[in-house]
């Protein structure tokens, strides 16, 4: 079974040049680890859950497309997580687990390469 994915976790697009981090919005739902917050589904908002990659290489950002340069990036998000963890569930939804991703409208795909759990090697 997969962790569940806490607020803090990292993340990657496939299309953004360095990692990210996930946020959860307090107040949280129900499920906490120690004291952050589960995500689910719904956490999925550009800047308010998913900060942005650095730099954008997506030919499909349409200003990559124009300049042929890397572009800061603002992930847009085309809907919520998926496929969302069928044995955690925040409050009345979904939570997430590490084989969660989220879709961006430029193409990019983003992962949860860590999922924010504390332990030795993440504080």
């Amino acid at each position: 079974m997969s962790a569940p994915v806490c607020c803090g976790a990292t993340l990657q697009c496939s299309f953004g040049m360095t990692p990210s981090r996930l946020l959860v919005p307090l107040p949280s739902p129900l499920l906490m680890d120690g004291e952050k917050p589960h995500a689910t589904i719904n956490d999925s908002v550009p800047i308010l859950n998913i900060l942005p990659f650095g730099a954008c290489i997506s030919p499909s950002n349409p200003v990559v497309a124009s300049t042929h340069l890397p572009t800061p990036c603002t992930p847009i998000t085309t809907g919520t997580w998926l496929p969302g963890s069928p044995s955690i569930i925040v409050g009345s939804l979904p939570g997430l687990n590490q084989e969660s991703v989220a879709l961006c409208m430029y193409e990019g795909v983003i992962r949860i390469i860590n999922p924010g759990q504390k332990s030795a090697s993440n504080p």
